[in-house]
């Protein structure tokens, strides 16, 4: 998304505009409020220029570190800017404004700096005091300008992690979504080679009025590689247009639905089910020994009481399924030693078999001692 342009169109317009506005606010006598009893609320403002035309500029602080700002609601989009604030006197603050967070943590390429008066929870007054583009520095204007509260519903923050499960060629895979407006990242555990991280968004409107954010490969291609959808009835869904639209794959592919701010373990790993406590026995040279194991979100332990020389503790870990159709039939969590980074050599394997999905078979399966031992069937304590 290419705010510079936007923003070095707003001081354009300020100044060729010639604006008149309203009066600065003043704090004396009156009650004292925070930034944050304005979050999530839209605020316009109208601006009448001497050559006759009509501005109507929008602001939505939406929390502590994004807002979003339209020039003129009437035939300009609104972009999204990451900004700090500093409290100058009581219900006066300034904000600076940047393209990226990034660029907020480290307080540079600053885009743009505002004054901002709260009147009463139902007017504020802005004043933009500076505008930078690569450098240069524009005036704009340095007319104030009051804005009241619309009737729009009460906006919220979309930036954050979310969590899922993507079922894709066959196979579920738990998934997280990283968005913060100007970038888009994603990772689906055991698919691809790590997070795919897409620094160009865009908002678009779907056919059926849906709103959705897509990830761009470079500012000149012309679809999304990715794409965030909120529909209107407070879903949430993840999909990779190329895979939807294939005819190949729809027959298997779906959308992944999406919940804000949980960690997989937590409710959104399919497997979650299969944390926790197991024992079973094998059978070595005639005689039977017992075995303990524990899988968690941390990988797998096991021991053995009649054998205590036997025993392991891995961190290394994948877990993989296999599907029929849409319908996870298998999941299996495979260790590895811990300098084993391309988890190319398995040193035990848990299977839960779901053919008979109300009755799972548990099996355990130590690599190295499989042709003399073969797997180990479980029961869940």
């Amino acid at each position: 998304m290419k705010k510079i342009k936007s923003l070095f169109l707003v001081a354009a317009v300020l100044v060729a505009f010639g604006l008149t506005g309203c009066k600065n606010p003043s704090s004396e006598g009156a009650t004292e409020y925070s930034l944050s009893d304005l979050y999530g609320y839209t605020f316009k403002g109208t601006i009448n220029a001497s050559s006759g035309s009509t501005l109507t500029p929008e602001l939505v602080i939406l929390d502590d570190e994004i807002c979003q700002w339209n020039m003129s609601s009437n035939n300009m989009p609104t972009f999204t800017y990451f900004y700090s604030s500093e409290e100058k006197s009581e219900n006066n603050y300034e904000l600076k404004w940047y393209d990226s967070a990034s660029d907020l943590d480290a307080k540079q390429n600053e885009k743009m700096s505002i004054s901002l008066g709260i009147n009463s929870l139902e007017s504020i007054t802005v004043l933009v005091q500076s505008q930078n583009q690569e450098g240069a520095s524009s005036s704009m204007g340095g007319t104030p300008v009051e804005m009241t509260k619309t009737d729009a519903a009460k906006k919220v923050s979309l930036a954050g992690d979310y969590y899922g499960t993507w079922a894709v060629m066959g196979q579920s895979f738990p998934m997280w979504v990283g968005f913060s407006y100007n970038t888009l990242s994603w990772a689906a555990q055991g698919y691809g080679s790590g997070t795919t991280t897409y620094s160009i968004v865009k908002q678009t409107t779907d056919d059926d009025g849906n709103t959705v954010y897509g990830g761009y490969t470079s500012s000149t291609a012309t679809s999304a590689s990715a794409t965030v959808t909120f529909t209107k009835d407070g879903k949430i869904l993840f999909d990779v247009p190329a895979m939807k639209n294939n005819a190949a794959l729809s027959a298997t592919y779906q959308s992944c639905s999406l919940t804000k701010g949980e960690a997989y373990e937590q409710q959104y790993e399919p497997y979650v089910a299969y944390f926790g406590s197991y024992s079973g026995t094998m059978t070595m040279q005639g005689s039977e020994y017992d075995v303990q194991i524990t899988v968690s979100k941390t990988g797998l332990s096991y021991s053995s009481t009649s054998m205590p020389n036997m025993s392991g503790s891995y961190e290394n870990f994948k877990w993989e399924s296999e599907s029929s159709g849409r319908t996870v039939t298998s999941w299996t969590l495979k260790t590895f030693a811990k300098d084993d980074t391309a988890k190319a050599t398995a040193k035990t394997i848990f299977k839960v078999d779901l053919s008979d999905s109300a009755n799972p078979v548990y099996t355990f399966q130590i690599v190295p001692m499989a042709q003399m031992i073969g797997d180990i069937t479980l029961e869940k304590k």
